[in-house]
């Protein structure tokens, strides 16, 4: 089975709809695999979507999570979220 997961040393970004939605997503990365989590998770991998933030961000070495996984847990719990993997505007590293 084909699993969803942030290019190694890429870009990417989760975005969800509230503020408090991203300690609620952070909270269902940790159950689903602590120790990625905890070694490589970086603060602004998960943003409220705006126009204006609609950016990706270099994700370094966290790429072993099935983002497919948390995405599926997150709407199961009522957080409207999505994944980008990759680039969005392709000057992210400017």
């Amino acid at each position: 089975m084909s699993m969803m997961k942030f290019p190694r040393k890429g870009y990417g970004r989760l975005f969800v709809e509230k503020k408090e939605d991203i300690e609620k997503v952070k909270e269902i990365m940790k159950e689903i695999d602590p120790d990625e989590f905890e070694g490589y998770f970086i603060d602004d991998l998960i943003a409220v979507f705006s126009a204006d933030n609609c950016r990706a961000v270099y994700t370094h070495k966290f790429d072993e999570m099935d983002m497919g996984e948390v995405m599926i847990k997150a709407w199961s719990k009522g957080i409207k979220c999505f994944c980008i993997l990759g680039t969005i505007t392709g000057y992210e590293d400017l």
